[in-house]
C-alpha cells in the first residue's frame, strides 16, 4: 500500500471526489453574480499553479520523521499537525453538515432530519474504519459512476441553456471580482491542501501525477455542475437556489416516460460528500497518530 506507484488512479478519483465534495451541492454561493464562472476558472488555475511547486515543501513536513529529533523540530510538528488535524476536522465536518442538511431536505424530506445524519455519519464511520485500499477502491467505482452521471445531464440540458448568462462584455474590478473568487479560494482550493497532505500519509509522498489529474478531472466536473445551473438560470437567480445544481438537473427529462430522472444525481452528492469527509476524519486520525508518536519519543 505504501508503494508510491500503488493507487494512482484510485487517488486520482479520490482527488477528484473530493473537489467535487459538498461544492456539487452548494455553488454557486449567494451573493453570485455573472462573474462567479469566471472567478470559479481563475481559482482552478490558481490550485494547480500554488500546489504544485508546493509538493516537495508538503512532501518534506509530512513526510516521516526520524525517530530522534530535536526539541525545537518536536515543537513546530506537534503545532502542525495539530493545525491540521482541526482543519480537516472543521472541514470534514462542513462537507458531513452540507449533505446531511440536502440529504433531510431533499432525499428524506419525509423523514426525521436525524435520519440523513445517521445514515452519512454510518457510513462514513465504515470507511474509516477499513482498510485504506477498500475506500480507495469504493472511491474509483464511485467516480466513474459520478462522472457519468455529471456528463448526462450536462448535455441533456443542452437546449435549455442560455449562452448569454456567462457571456461577460467588461472585465469586473478587483472590488467587484474578490467577493466571486474568495468563495472558490476557500473552497475548494484551500481544502484541496489535504488531498496533498493524505498522499504523503498514504504513499510516503505526494504523486504529481496523481495529483494533476485529480485536479483537472475534479476541477472539470464542477466546473460543469456550476455550469449546468448558470446556463440554465442565470447567476443571480441560480445564487438564490438553496441547491442550485440539484434544481437544474430536476428539470431534465426524457420524453413522457422519463420525468424523474434527477435521481440518478443522489449518487453523486453522496459519493463526493463521503470521499471528503472520510478523507478529512482519516487525516485528522492521522495526525493524532503523530502527535501521540512524538510525544512518546524523548
Amino acid at each position: 500500500m505504501k508503494n508510491e506507484n500503488s493507487f494512482i488512479s484510485h487517488s486520482t478519483a479520490l482527488a477528484s471526489l473530493f473537489i467535487l465534495g459538498n461544492g456539487v451541492i452548494i455553488f454557486p454561493l449567494k451573493g453570485a453574480n455573472q462573474y462567479t464562472f469566471l472567478a470559479f476558472l481563475v481559482a482552478s488555475v490558481l490550485a494547480v499553479l500554488i500546489y504544485f511547486p508546493l509538493i516537495p515543501l508538503i512532501n518534506r513536513v509530512y513526510g516521516e520523521k526520524d525517530k530522534k529529533i530535536k526539541p525545537f523540530k518536536k515543537t513546530l510538528f506537534l503545532i502542525i499537525y495539530s493545525v491540521t488535524a482541526l482543519l480537516a476536522l472543521r472541514t470534514g465536518a462542513t462537507a458531513f453538515w452540507d449533505f446531511s442538511f440536502f440529504a433531510s431536505d431533499v432525499l428524506l424530506k419525509d423523514y426525521p432530519n436525524a435520519i440523513a445524519v445517521i445514515i452519512f455519519f454510518i457510513t462514513a464511520l465504515f470507511f474509516v474504519s477499513r482498510r485504506k485500499e477498500g475506500f480507495l477502491k469504493f472511491c474509483l467505482l464511485a467516480f466513474a459512476v459520478t462522472g457519468a452521471v455529471i456528463a448526462f445531464f450536462f448535455f441533456a440540458s443542452l437546449n435549455n441553456f442560455d449562452y448569454e448568462n456567462i457571456v461577460i462584455l467588461n472585465l469586473p474590478e478587483f472590488k467587484e471580482f474578490y467577493p466571486q473568487i474568495k468563495d472558490y479560494i476557500l473552497n475548494p482550493v484551500l481544502s484541496a491542501f489535504f488531498i496533498l497532505i493524505y498522499e504523503v500519509c498514504s504513499f510516503k509522498k505526494a504523486r504529481p501525477k496523481a495529483i494533476f489529474w485529480g485536479f483537472i478531472l475534479g476541477y472539470t466536473l464542477l466546473g460543469l455542475c456550476i455550469l449546468n445551473s448558470v446556463l440554465m438560470f442565470g447567476a443571480e437567480f441560480s445564487a438564490g437556489l438553496d441547491f442550485p445544481y440539484a434544481s437544474a438537473v430536476s428539470t431534465v427529462t426524457i420524453g413522457r416516460l422519463f420525468t424523474r430522472l434527477d435521481g440518478f444525481s443522489y449518487f453523486v452528492y453522496f459519493s463526493s460528500g463521503i470521499a471528503k469527509t472520510v478523507l478529512c476524519l482519516r487525516l485528522v486520525w492521522e495526525m493524532l497518530k503523530r502527535t501521540d508518536k512524538l510525544l512518546k519519543n524523548n
